[in-house]
């Protein structure tokens, strides 16, 4: 037997073909090769035909796409991101140039599976050449003033996120046809005339300039109002310190920057990623240590317990739970902007670097341009700009990259450094400044007695009031009792045993280094009915409201003497053990108040907050059903 040489062996090998081609091969066979069931309905078909002569052909059988899991989208605003919102819009509009209807779809209108099947790759080829040239045939010689190439290529993605079949690629007549040749052959036409100066001016922002960053500052602080001269200022140094995104500024907290664990003269912040370091720059203009204890001096005298940093408002939406305040005081700067800044002809007369990038204007996003392209400048890394700017980079699955970590301290504190126009800097006391430190201190530690005298006194007061008002049912009582004289409303009467043995009526046994049995004075054991505050529920607890007993003082029995007072207990006590953990944790009523319509909303009814601390128990059960803000 002969021995087989080895370029016999390489020819009988078969060559392994690459999984892109082998994945492309199985989407033909699925679609070209139909199952048994199939094949014998149609040779019946075609049977029935031959013999019948005239006789029609039978239908193909309907397709089963029970069990698929598809199912279209609904818009729904409280769990839609921002761009699933948009994917409506465009989706609505393909349809809308489809069946050509009388009136626009609105983005609520559900689109069945069959009516999504009739889409062909014509149909999204001829809606994107209409957006992009306005009219469906087009040449060598137009051009496209319509939609971009990026646009084109995010209209594809919005589309295909609603459809049935969005994996497989368009293959005889079935698949998703936004997969296809003729969608993207235009969207390479596209590409390719835009590289030509053929196509529509691009939109995206520029980054600005240090002078035209300075002109902002110096028109800013022109301004009459606090925001103006000192608010706003602090926020673009801090945006430009970190390289980060206006979003992110509005959304940091006042909780977020904190002394520095190594250096003394430092502060570190976090914010959804590692701590980065914030040092003092030599230009008193661009230092953020210096501005933000400026502003932090006014904030917190204004506002002694905010949340976010930059603002004090907490703006609950209904329907999605969302706090919206971050978002409002983002449209308020970026407004503010437009009309104090980049309107001004002052900032229109500051020289361009270059004239091609000017097409798309400025914008809140060239601030962050802006400092990425600063410090690339200065000799830094992509790598560690990514770092500064707290950018997701993809490491292309390399197993070594899940064992390096992901804080890089030097990287981060030397793009900071850079950072700090003029050089960064140290800051010492002087002498003298500790005699000021300990001034503050104080001055704090004096406003949280006054606070905690307050309450002391507020609760004496409500304490004195009831008293006040049994010793004037008490007289009234002894008057009726008494015949109306005044001598006999001062008649003391009988102890606690003889009061129990002859008469019905209850008593109220006060403790004045002595116990004394009064007749006639029963506070009544009843809860308010439709509390129209926060407050007034406080109030109910501790003291109690129109000479009743306090709730915190109720028995088990008095808890429990029906279901409707039991359910009303319950309710109310999950608003009170809110408050009472709070105080303990050494703040005042009114503080531990005002955290909660903070938390649940200032227009929330006290019903309303009842059911939505009763939730949060469930939600946040890991942690004693304690939300992060009240903790």
């Amino acid at each position: 037997m002969p021995i087989p040489t080895l370029a016999a062996k390489k020819k009988a090998k078969k060559p392994k073909a690459p999984a892109r081609k082998q994945r492309q091969q199985r989407q033909r066979d699925r679609y070209s090769s139909p199952s048994n069931a199939v094949a014998a309905a149609a040779a019946d078909a075609a049977a029935a035909s031959v013999a019948g002569g005239a006789a029609a052909s039978a239908p193909a059988p309907p397709r089963n796409y029970e069990g698929d899991g598809w199912e279209y989208p609904r818009y729904d605003l409280a769990t839609l991101s921002k761009n699933e919102k948009a994917y409506f819009d465009y989706m609505c509009d393909l349809m809308t140039f489809f069946h050509k209807p009388d009136e626009p779809y609105p983005p609520t209108k559900v689109f069945t599976r069959e009516e999504l099947l009739l889409l062909t790759p014509k149909v999204v080829r001829d809606w994107m050449a209409m957006k992009t040239f306005g009219k469906l045939d087009y040449g060598p010689g137009d051009k496209s003033l319509g939609a971009r190439y990026h646009t084109l290529g995010y209209m594809k993605k919005a589309v295909s996120w609603f459809m049935p079949n969005k994996r497989p690629g368009w293959c005889d007549g079935r698949g998703n046809p936004t997969k296809s040749d003729a969608v993207n052959k235009i969207i390479a036409d596209v590409k390719l005339k835009e590289s030509r100066k053929m196509g529509a001016k691009s939109r995206v922002k520029r980054p600005l300039t240090k002078a035209e960053f300075d002109l902002e500052m110096k028109l800013m602080r022109e301004q009459p109002d606090w925001e103006s001269q000192i608010k706003f200022p602090t926020m673009s140094v801090w945006q430009f310190n970190f390289i980060g995104r206006i979003d992110d500024t509005c959304h940091h907290e006042l909780t977020d920057p904190k002394g520095h664990k190594t250096f003394s003269f430092a502060l570190q912040s976090k914010r959804q990623c590692p701590d980065q370091i914030i040092l003092g720059a030599d230009d008193p203009s661009w230092c953020l240590l210096l501005l933000l204890g400026i502003y932090l001096e006014s904030y917190l005298a204004a506002h002694p317990d905010p949340k976010y940093l930059f603002t004090e408002h907490v703006n609950i939406h209904p329907v999605s739970h969302v706090d919206q305040a971050p978002d409002n005081i983002k449209n308020k700067w970026r407004q503010r902007l437009k009309k104090v800044v980049w309107s001004r002809p002052e900032f229109e007369d500051v020289e361009c670097m270059d004239e091609d990038e000017n097409e798309g204007g400025v914008g809140t996003h060239s601030r962050r341009k802006f400092a990425a392209d600063y410090a690339s400048n200065c000799g830094h890394s992509e790598t560690a700009i990514e770092i500064r700017g707290r950018w997701k980079r993809l490491r292309g699955g390399r197993i070594v990259f899940q064992y390096i970590g992901l804080k890089k301290s030097f990287e981060d504190a030397s793009v900071c450094g850079s950072l700090c126009i003029g050089g960064p800097i140290k800051y010492e006391l002087k002498e003298g400044t500790e005699a000021v430190q300990t001034l503050i201190i104080r001055q704090q530690q004096y406003q949280q007695e006054t606070n905690q005298r307050f309450d002391s006194q507020a609760s004496q007061l409500y304490e004195l009031r009831n008293h006040c008002g049994c010793q004037f049912r008490r007289l009234n009582n002894n008057i009726r009792s008494f015949g109306g004289t005044i001598e006999g409303s001062f008649v003391r009467q009988r102890t606690q045993q003889m009061v129990t043995a002859t008469t019905q009526n209850e008593v109220v046994v006060r403790n004045d280094n002595q116990q004394e049995v009064e007749e006639g004075i029963v506070q009544l054991a009843e809860l308010s009915h439709n509390p129209t505050s926060l407050h007034d529920l406080w109030r109910e607890y501790r003291f109690g409201l129109n000479g009743r007993k306090p709730a915190i003082q109720f028995t088990r029995k008095e808890r429990n003497v029906s279901r409707a007072v039991a359910a009303k207990y319950s309710r109310r006590h999950y608003v009170w053990q809110t408050i009472q953990r709070l105080v303990n944790a050494g703040h005042t009523a009114e503080v531990a108040i005002e955290k909660i319509r903070r938390q649940y909303g200032y227009s929330t009814s006290p019903t309303k907050i009842m059911i939505l601390i009763q939730k949060d128990k469930a939600i946040f059960k890991d942690h004693d059903g304690i939300p992060p803000n009240l903790r």
